[in-house]
């Protein structure tokens, strides 16, 4: 069996019929336009938009200098769609049809559709060009067509934090293996199809490349809002890799911003590790200071605990982060007395400007006391290999985060 290949690769196969398949609004055309412009060719039949609008879709996926015909089509009679499809497969290159539903209105029972689909799946055999159906699913015919299709990509709109996100099945694809059936994607601009993160549990930043973080839950919004605390709460299906890896692209981009930064760990991680990575931010990681907290050597008690922070973590413009389940201990021995110490290190903060980046997951206690006392909280979760951040308090955009260790990257991308 062949690899995988990219998802615009599939609507650009010779002597493919794909099938599109989804909701209104759930970016069918703009799929199906993407790979007219990746291809640099083609024709586009459209029932649905105008040219104009056509226009500006290819424009948005990078076909402005691209070599593609617009028919528009006012009726849905069958035939002469075929005669314009024929003519136009005869080319060999991307035919889109937009859409199936509306060709189809014309046709009246079984019979006359049979001797079209196979006219259709024989044109774009014969002639080598690829054939992208865009379907809407009103048509009585449109299971058929299923069989009929080499490819077929199903697409959707999921709800990820409370945000819609668009999603792709790659449901079938004719002799080639399918590695990641569930793709999401972007129309920010044009069509930004994601890759899903894969990790292992050795996972470490190799290099420094582009660690800027282009999202809300920053800390001059901590500054404008007056709060000390930002909590990043992670559902318990986000694996803790990415969730360290997220933490030390964060440290190194505060370094290299000009901050020193606290990095409060639990006992069972590595200092050597943890080092050989922030060394990546040069001479910037001399501000840099690992802190392994223990609130039992305080006796679980908020002041001697907060003189340990205190005492231990570099104060002057700083930037603690914070992995709570090096505190979690504490608030589950004595919940009552690390809400005590943890309202002094707010007010702490708060006097000497120093702000703390909080990661949590859902189900710790610290991570749920910490909660009420922060005015931005973020949510991350993982679905199907792609992490996503939002902040929740206040509510915002949503956020696709690819990190890649071995070019030393994390990017963001808004879900539009």
């Amino acid at each position: 069996m062949n690899p995988h290949r990219e998802l615009i690769d599939i609507l650009n196969t010779p002597g493919y019929v794909t099938i599109i398949e989804g909701p209104p609004g759930s970016g069918k055309t703009s799929l199906a336009l993407a790979a007219l412009a990746k291809r640099k060719n083609g024709i586009c039949i459209s029932y649905t938009e105008p040219e104009e609008s056509i226009r500006k879709k290819l424009e948005a996926a990078g076909g402005k200098e691209s070599n593609v015909k617009v028919i528009r089509m006012l009726s849905g009679a069958p035939e002469r769609a075929l005669s314009t499809l024929g003519s136009a497969l005869q080319e060999g290159s991307t035919v889109v049809l937009d859409s199936i539903d509306a060709m189809l209105l014309g046709i009246k029972g079984n019979e006359p559709l049979r001797p079209l689909l196979q006219l259709i799946y024989s044109n774009v055999k014969s002639k080598g060009g690829s054939l992208v159906i865009i379907s809407e699913g009103t048509s009585p015919y449109s299971e058929q067509l299923k069989f009929l299709a080499d490819a077929l990509i199903s697409l959707d709109i999921e709800e990820v934090l409370g945000h819609p996100a668009r999603r792709a099945r790659i449901i079938k694809d004719r002799d080639y293996r399918i590695q990641h059936p569930a793709l999401f994607y972007t129309l920010g601009n044009g069509v930004k199809i994601l890759e899903p993160n894969e990790f292992n549990a050795y996972s470490e930043i190799k290099k420094l490349g582009n660690v800027v973080s282009p999202i809300p839950l920053d800390i001059l919004n901590a500054i404008k809002m007056g709060t000390g605390y930002l909590l990043t709460e992670m559902d318990e299906e986000v694996p803790y890799v990415a969730a360290r890896l997220r933490m030390e692209f964060r440290i190194i981009e505060y370094l290299l911003k000009g901050y020193s930064v606290n990095y409060f760990v639990p006992p069972e991680e590595n200092d050597e590790r943890i080092l050989r990575v922030i060394s990546l931010a040069g001479d910037k990681s001399k501000n840099f200071k690992i802190i392994h907290a223990d609130a039992s050597a305080a006796g679980y008690d908020p002041e001697r605990f907060e003189e340990q922070i205190l005492r231990s973590s570099i104060r002057e413009n700083a930037i603690s982060v914070l992995n709570l389940q090096f505190e979690e201990d504490f608030a589950v021995v004595n919940p009552a007395n690390f809400e005590i110490y943890l309202k002094k290190m707010i007010a702490n903060n708060a006097r000497d400007n120093v702000m703390s980046q909080v990661y949590g997951y859902t189900d710790l206690n610290a991570t749920r006391i910490v909660k009420k006392y922060v005015k931005l909280v973020g949510k991350m979760t993982v679905r199907d290999g792609f992490l996503f951040l939002r902040n929740i308090k206040p509510p915002g955009s949503l956020w696709n985060i690819s990190i890649n260790t071995e070019w030393g990257e994390i990017k963001f991308t808004e879900m539009v």
